[in-house]
């Protein structure tokens, strides 16, 4: 099976045109994206020059509950809700993965319309919840389609890419990255590419509808050239973000 990578990581917000006028303020270059073929949800990218990127995504209808998989996450406010790492061949992963006992739905097709009208087409596998793992995708249209580069990835808070992402996961569920990345269990970070996943323990009890969630990333920890970087928390819509000059 090919190396599996850090795709992006998703934000999830009430507003669409708010958060992007809030990552704007913050230094960071949006790209909107389009509706998805579901017709839930739009979304905007903030891609980086590694070619990782943030996924800004608001629910068309953000007060009418639904079934989708990232709503509870809404229901209990803004902020990180996933992530995704990319393979080159989905179906041969998600064979790989059964057989290490890891549970999940596809391959699923997915896609979205860009304001520019392409259409845009993936497959995606979704572990199941209790794993406390990414979703994976395989670009079925080019992937420089879905992800600008060039001056999309320029950003004027110097950042070029993600370091580590840290997600609250109960310690058990460090079997499943285990699973995942075919890596020993030496410790709770697991590499993916170039990227890092930390295991920082379960998710918050107070918040019952996190907690819920089983597993959610936390913080994303940026890569840049940028020394005087000014992290805004009230911009960001829940999201925390720090530098990699910082403590990982």
């Amino acid at each position: 099976m090919e190396l599996i990578r850090l795709d992006h990581v998703v934000i999830v917000v009430r507003a669409l045109d708010q958060a992007i006028a809030d990552f704007q303020a913050m230094g960071f270059t949006t790209t909107p994206g389009g509706v998805h073929a579901d017709g839930l949800t739009a979304n905007a990218l903030v891609p980086f020059a590694d070619g990782t990127y943030l996924e800004l995504i608001a629910f068309l209808a953000p007060d009418v509950p639904q079934a989708h998989r990232w709503y509870p996450r809404l229901a209990a406010g803004e902020g990180f809700v996933d992530a995704a790492i990319a393979v080159d061949n989905l179906s041969e992963a998600a064979e790989v993965w059964r057989q290490r006992g890891l549970r999940g739905t596809g391959p699923v097709e997915g896609g979205r319309q860009r304001l520019d009208g392409q259409e845009l087409r993936w497959r995606t596998f979704f572990f199941d919840r209790d794993q406390g793992l990414p979703f994976a995708i395989e670009d079925v249209t080019a992937r420089a389609s879905r992800v600008p580069g060039d001056a999309a990835a320029v950003h004027a808070n110097g950042a070029v890419g993600i370091t580590a992402l840290h997600v609250a996961s109960p310690p058990a569920m460090a079997q499943a990255y285990r699973n995942l990345c075919d890596q020993p269990l030496a410790s709770t970070r697991f590499n993916l590419g170039a990227q890092t996943i930390v295991l920082d323990g379960p998710p918050p009890t107070d918040v019952p509808a996190l907690s819920a969630l089983r597993w959610v990333p936390t913080m994303v920890v940026l890569r840049g050239s940028s020394s005087d970087w000014i992290h805004n928390p009230a911009a960001s819509h829940g999201a925390r973000f720090t530098w990699a000059s910082e403590d990982l």
